[in-house]
């Protein structure tokens, strides 16, 4: 809910009252705390229907909160002229209801939406650098207790360092193609987090060079084998929670042919993820855990890998970047957002997706 919105609150007339009176005088004094103008109340010439707006406003947001019969209602406004522009509800049981009531924990102090992330606990695989520390970061924001791993101590430390600062963070030494190593850190950091809510599986051998066996089995022991093994070391701690979520980081190269000079190891096993995801999805739906695959085009990172392109190799980093329709790179913000979202309860109803973030880098039509 965005600050500055107008709302209608049916059920009541003059103030409070009784019953759902009463609920509707609260619903409308707690919507008039989220503007941060002074607010008044403007009566309508709906019966029990009142509109609040912020000072100085002459147009407000076309969308509308409704009261009635004990069920809440959004629906889409026409904005109607008076004395000044407002907004106008009508209230009919025609709509769908929303699965909430409003409740001040839904909604974060700036006007927001409130994930619902708070107090939850997430196991981010490669979480020191790249995306994955991006990922980690967001989900702390949100007050995610987070564990990340990584291979190198020195990694490890700056990591922990930065992420450190945004609220309750451990990590691990891990390599992810050790499947000992997997489980064990996953055990550790599950019994150190007092259990695990979602698991963002962000490790990847990356694109390797070179022909033969290395480049294919360093991809299947890294991004299907060690992402496997991940999954279902968590899945006990997974089965305990009441909103458990899988989040698997894939790419573009595994949808849609992209030229640039690696093995095709890459985009084959991660194509093979956003299918292990697509399975665990309906194996463990069933059991209350959610598993979706996010898909990110070329993403600009400081120092990292379109980072180093556009310095080495700046005509294919161009014809990149010109592929875009907003001729830009994405960033790591705009794929920790999209994963935030997944992993949170607000997405509660999305399972087994593979969600491509690239600013329509890739010209399939997604029926």
């Amino acid at each position: 809910m965005r600050v500055g919105a107008a709302a209608c609150v049916g059920g009541y007339r003059d103030g409070p009252g009784s019953g759902s009176q009463d609920l509707a005088w609260w619903v409308a004094t707690f919507l008039a705390s989220f503007s941060r103008k002074p607010k008044y109340w403007q009566r309508t010439d709906q019966p029990t229907c009142w509109t609040l707006a912020p000072h100085g406003l002459n147009v407000v947001s076309p969308s509308a909160l409704i009261f009635r019969s004990g069920h809440w209602f959004a629906e889409a406004q026409k904005v109607c002229e008076r004395s000044a522009v407002q907004a106008c509800a009508k209230a009919s049981d025609s709509y769908y209801g929303l699965n909430r009531l409003v409740n001040p924990l839904n909604f974060r102090k700036d006007g927001f939406m409130d994930l619902e992330l708070a107090g939850k606990k997430a196991l981010v695989s490669a979480g020191h650098k790249g995306i994955g520390l991006f990922i980690a970061r967001r989900l702390l924001e949100e007050g995610v207790e987070v564990a990340i791993c990584c291979r190198q101590q020195t990694d490890l430390v700056s990591a922990l360092a930065e992420l450190s600062q945004k609220g309750k963070v451990i990590g691990a030494l891990c390599d992810m193609s050790q499947p000992d190593a997997v489980s064990a850190w996953v055990a550790q950091a599950g019994d150190a987090l007092g259990g695990i809510d979602i698991c963002v599986g962000n490790a990847s051998a990356s694109g390797q060079h070179g022909d033969g066996v290395k480049p294919w089995q360093a991809s299947f022991e890294v991004d299907i084998l060690g992402n496997a093994l991940f999954y279902e070391a968590a899945k006990p701690f997974l089965l305990k929670s009441s909103a458990a979520a899988i989040v698997q980081i894939a790419t573009i190269t595994a949808i849609e042919h992209h030229d640039v000079p690696i093995s095709p190891s890459y985009g084959a096993s991660k194509a093979a993820t956003i299918n292990l995801i697509a399975q665990l999805a309906q194996r463990w739906g069933p059991d209350g855990v959610r598993a979706n695959t996010v898909s990110p085009g070329p993403i600009l990172i400081e120092a990292g890998r379109w980072d180093d392109i556009r310095d080495r190799l700046p005509e294919l980093y161009e014809r990149d970047r010109l592929q875009h329709p907003m001729q830009r790179m994405g960033t790591a913000d705009e794929i920790a957002d999209v994963v935030a979202f997944l992993a949170s309860p607000r997405a509660s109803w999305v399972n087994g997706t593979n969600v491509v973030v690239d600013g329509g880098y890739t010209k399939q039509v997604g029926f």
